[in-house]
């Protein structure tokens, strides 16, 4: 639904091929699998469907996803030139996932006497220009640093190694890297908005998306508070353990026993 809710973070043939087959989909479909409530609502509010077409099954973080030794954080300090306090945020970057305010609010709190070093795991995506270019008026241009895209087999180790993650996005249909921060045990700072509140449950300290003080706020809260970071710790990895991979296939296949079902009578 990001293509209908926010078409400036889209390219435009995306937005067009969306927008003209998206009725035709949700029309001829038996049934409609989304992730989260949030979108359920939204596809349901945008295409006039019946709440019984759409069914939510969740996403989870893979079983890889586990706090890391200390000697796994130490290798990929190194193999990525990670600092040794950080900031993580994973995911493409592209104008939905909020960074140009995420940055700005790093600079109020440098200005303010907190350094709080960013590491922005994930390739380059579409749009990014005015990030970049953003980034390079702030002072904390610095304390930035662009790993790029981390196999999976080092994403656990990258995420341990945090301090804290943030994932700021104005849309998420879901919210995958918040889960995967909270099931190797690091806390999160994220959005309020769309679904994110849905995964991170009173494991994260939210703030609103649009606000550069708030998510100044959060950040400085969490990044200084020892005690709040070790119960959000210990909440998350319980949030983590609600989600399931293998209650999605089961619910998946449940689904897919009924469509079956109903077209044999």
């Amino acid at each position: 639904m990001i293509f209908r809710l926010f078409p400036k973070t889209q390219k435009r043939l995306n937005y067009w091929y969306l927008n003209a087959t998206m009725p035709l989909y949700c029309r001829r479909a038996d049934a409609i699998v989304t992730v989260s409530e949030c979108s359920k609502q939204d596809i349901v509010a945008h295409y006039g469907l019946d709440q019984a077409k759409v069914t939510v099954i969740y996403e989870a973080a893979g079983p890889e996803f586990r706090p890391a030794s200390p000697a796994d954080q130490e290798r990929v300090r190194e193999k990525y030139g990670l600092p040794e306090q950080f900031l993580i945020h994973v995911g493409v970057i592209e104008p939905r996932k909020n960074l140009t305010r995420l940055v700005e609010a790093l600079q109020r709190l440098q200005d303010g006497g907190l350094c709080v070093p960013l590491v922005v795991v994930g390739p380059k995506g579409w749009l990014y220009d005015d990030f970049f270019q953003r980034l390079e008026q702030l002072q904390v241009r610095d304390v930035v640093c662009f790993p790029g895209y981390v196999p999976l087999a080092d994403l656990a180790a990258v995420y341990s190694a945090a301090r804290l993650a943030a994932m700021p996005s104005v849309y998420e249909g879901f919210g995958l890297p918040a889960l995967e921060a909270m099931a190797c045990g690091t806390p999160v700072v994220c959005s309020s908005a769309s679904s994110l509140p849905e995964v991170g449950g009173d494991a994260a300290r939210y703030f609103d998306p649009l606000s550069v003080e708030e998510m100044a706020a959060a950040i400085r809260t969490a990044w200084t508070d020892s005690d709040l970071r070790s119960a959000m710790r210990q909440r998350g990895l319980a949030q983590a353990a609600r989600f399931s991979w293998q209650r999605a296939a089961q619910e998946t296949l449940a689904l897919y026993e009924r469509i079956l079902a109903r077209r044999a009578n």
